[in-house]
């Protein structure tokens, strides 16, 4: 990946992490260093493209910021998240910085682009995230545009990324919290 590939200096892991936002620095269970050197020191794992009977379930990309948006800017979307709505591409694109390109660098997994494969459109989110917060423990979590609600497709994307966790990350224990 272009931010953290294993090949770059830790210089330039230092001035990836000098873009973050300043309230992101002063998350007290966030320890820099040893991100910062898990970065470089861990090798990269390319993230799979899954699919199921009508999704795609692809790393996201910082051009996915303008399909990314109404996911965290909708109040009917936000509604159980706790989220405030965000009101702009670059807000959204630091969102996609600092939350599943950040995972991805750090723990070689996160939260995944979900697309209906009939329309090609980004239509939500759905993967496994290491909550720092929560001792370490890994979540399966989603979040859909609300025209997809109802749909199957929350259960459909979770279980194919459920089976990834257990299958090929060999994770022993996947958790999914209830907001």
């Amino acid at each position: 990946g272009r931010a953290f590939d294993v090949k770059v200096g830790l210089w330039k892991v230092s001035k990836q992490l000098a873009k973050l936002p300043k309230y992101w620095l002063h998350r007290p269970h966030v320890n820099f260093f040893k991100d910062a050197i898990r970065m470089t020191a861990s090798p990269a794992r390319a993230l799979p493209t899954l699919r199921t009977e009508r999704l795609i379930l692809r790393p996201f990309t910082e051009a996915d910021a303008p399909a990314y948006q109404p996911l965290v800017s909708d109040p009917e979307v936000l509604r159980f998240t706790g989220d405030k709505p965000v009101t702009n591409i670059p807000e959204t694109l630091e969102i996609l910085r600092t939350r599943p390109l950040r995972d991805y660098a750090v723990h070689g997994f996160g939260r995944m682009a979900v697309v209906h494969q009939q329309s090609n459109e980004l239509i939500g989110f759905c993967g496994l995230k290491r909550l720092e917060e929560f001792n370490n423990e890994v979540d399966i979590g989603y979040r859909f545009l609300s025209r997809y609600w109802g749909l199957g497709l929350a259960s459909e994307s979770a279980a194919a990324l459920y089976a990834y966790g257990k299958n090929e990350l060999k994770l022993s224990r996947i958790i999914g919290l209830v907001i």
